[in-house]
């Protein structure tokens, strides 16, 4: 089997919807020929919304080869998913929005 690539995935979603999120890595996790690296911001470490917060996603954002928005989120945090669209567009990260 050849060696596959470790794909930066940045999966845009907010705690309220943790069922979504997690159940869209399982999948990705469950992927046989599919390696990734989540750049998501993990439960336990999740940043507060102060001065720093979007540095830190510009860092986390930037470092991605994709950016996965899970649909029905954009409504509820319309600032921060739109935020992260627009970045990944600027960078040249591809966009893809998702059912969970």
């Amino acid at each position: 089997m050849p060696v596959l690539r470790t794909y930066h995935v940045f999966i845009s979603h907010c705690w309220e919807y943790n069922s979504d999120y997690y159940r869209l890595v399982d999948w990705l996790n469950k992927e046989n020929l599919f390696k990734w690296k989540n750049l998501s911001v993990p439960e336990e470490r999740a940043l507060q919304e102060d001065r720093r917060f979007e540095s830190h996603l510009r860092r986390r954002l930037g470092d991605s080869d994709i950016l996965l928005v899970i649909i029905g989120m954009e409504i509820a945090h319309r600032h921060w998913i739109k935020w992260e669209i627009k970045w990944a567009r600027i960078r040249g990260i591809p966009i893809c929005r998702c059912h969970a």
